[in-house]
């Protein structure tokens, strides 16, 4: 693998100063601001073959947008994303690298943004108040850091021991955009990662034991958990948009809301309890110290995993198997709603230990069996 050392990049600060943008149109600022980054990005990427593809924005720039939706970085959904691979895309139109006016534009995947998982989580965040919503559905959408990978452990791992240097620069160049040409009313950083390196050192407050929030240049940032999570359950969905619509507009968070307290009880601890069940013993196809797995098969031939798991801090999933069609898939999501499952990409369902409202392990892992029982002799599924 080539190693990023050979390139000598410094960190330093911008060669754009605020006062070269006086005067200048917002297409204006943003092409003297790609100037440079691009210089940077094109760089790494013609020298280090399989850092990925590169770009800033998945929306279209906006001067002063209500809310800027900021992730960390591109996710590469096909593993195998290069630079090379992108530049003989011809949807990005760069066969001999990136330029200066296509960086400045909308990634030209965003047409498809509805069938994102990013965007399909987040749903029913915006979607608990109607202010709410309106404000996301106009929002700004870009990157802390442009080089695509799977996650960022990903990224740490195919830059090395360089990794720090190049996350610097890009969120760098992210906060001169950001805070000297973009100026947005209002910031919300996605995930564990984003919010800390776009913020610093920054001190901040978290509102409702979910969402976090500072300000920095008189613009208020936040911090809410990433959308894409498999393990981020529909009541801290909710919560989180609630909280930002209270801190946002004054509204008022619903009673039944403000009272739900996620279970904090021990998943490995509720599995135990689950094992000594004797219907599930006599059901389990597979029995380990953290995980239950029950079968459910039908006549037709089609077959379901059911899985339960304290990994995660603790899920109840099902998924189809051996069934080469998807025909059939949104009934069986209809079924598994109703029941309080939600889809992901990885599940036809999937419902979490703390949606789950329960007082101890006894109490979580009846409820769990229950939620079993009525899936392994559910008659939609099984027949």
């Amino acid at each position: 693998m080539m190693l990023m050392r050979n390139l000598q990049i410094k960190n330093k600060n911008m060669n754009l100063q605020v006062s070269d943008l006086e005067g200048k149109t917002f297409e204006e600022k943003l092409l003297l601001w790609a100037e440079e980054v691009v210089a940077y990005c094109d760089k790494i990427a013609r020298t280090k073959v399989d850092c990925g593809e590169f770009y800033a924005f998945q929306s279209m720039p906006q001067e002063e947008p209500n809310v800027l939706f900021l992730a960390l970085n591109p996710h590469d959904s096909y593993r195998c994303t290069t630079y090379q691979v992108q530049r003989e895309n011809k949807n990005w139109n760069i066969p001999n690298g990136m330029t200066e006016d296509v960086f400045i534009k909308a990634n030209p995947c965003y047409n498809g943004k509805d069938t994102w998982t990013i965007l399909k989580g987040f749903e029913k965040t915006k979607n608990v108040h109607p202010e709410l919503k309106s404000i996301f559905d106009s929002m700004m959408y870009m990157n802390l850091l442009y080089f695509s990978s799977i996650d960022f452990k990903d990224f740490r791992k195919k830059f090395n021991e360089n990794w720090k240097e190049v996350l610097d620069k890009c969120a760098e160049f992210s906060n001169f955009l950001i805070y000297e040409i973009i100026k947005p009313k209002k910031i919300v950083c996605l995930g564990a990662n984003c919010f800390p390196k776009f913020i610093g050192k920054e001190k901040f407050s978290i509102l409702n034991g979910i969402v976090k929030k500072t300000i920095v240049n008189k613009i208020p940032v936040y911090g809410i958990p990433h959308p894409s999570s498999p393990y981020l359950s529909d009541i801290e969905r909710v919560m989180t948009g609630w909280t930002l619509a209270n801190d946002w507009f004054g509204v008022e968070i619903p009673q039944e809301i403000k009272i739900i307290k996620p279970s904090k009880l021990n998943p490995h601890e509720t599995i135990k309890i689950l094992k000594g069940k004797e219907f599930l013993k006599e059901k389990s196809v597979l029995n380990d110290e953290k995980t239950l797995r029950f079968s459910i098969g039908s006549p037709k031939g089609i077959h379901f995993e059911l899985v339960v798991t304290a990994t995660g801090k603790g899920y109840v999933a099902i998924r189809k198997l051996f069934e080469r069609t998807n025909d059939n898939d949104p009934v069986y999501i209809k079924i598994l709603s109703e029941q309080g499952f939600s889809e992901n990409e990885h599940w036809l369902g999937v419902k979490f230990f703390k949606d789950y409202f329960a007082e101890n392990e006894d109490e979580l892992a009846e409820k769990i069996k229950e939620d079993i029982v009525a899936l392994i002799d559910n008659s939609s599924l099984t027949h």
